[in-house]
């Protein structure tokens, strides 16, 4: 789950350093890919190449227990389709 290209493990480098200093609060990053590539046992269609990736930019006013931290409800943003993004969510 916490595997990734290289490039886009630095693209997360830059992202959360950019979100720092401006002062945009956290960033959360959720699950990227396998260790080897490959199918979740569940959802993540895209997440097979290692350049995949689920971020966190609105996280709740209050603090995350640990079992959220571990399976956080994301809002999916991609249409059914599997073309555009949901505009109202976007």
């Amino acid at each position: 789950r916490y595997f990734g290209h290289p490039d886009l493990v630095q693209f997360i480098q830059r992202l959360s350093n950019q979100v720092h200093n401006k002062g945009m609060g956290t960033v959360l990053i959720g699950d990227m890919g396998m260790p080897a590539g490959g199918r979740f046992n569940g959802g993540h269609a895209s997440h097979q190449t290692g350049l995949d990736v689920d971020i966190f930019l609105q996280l709740p006013q209050t603090r995350w227990t640990s079992s959220q931290l571990l399976k956080p409800q994301a809002l999916d943003l991609v249409a059914s389709d599997g073309k555009h993004v949901v505009p109202s969510l976007w």
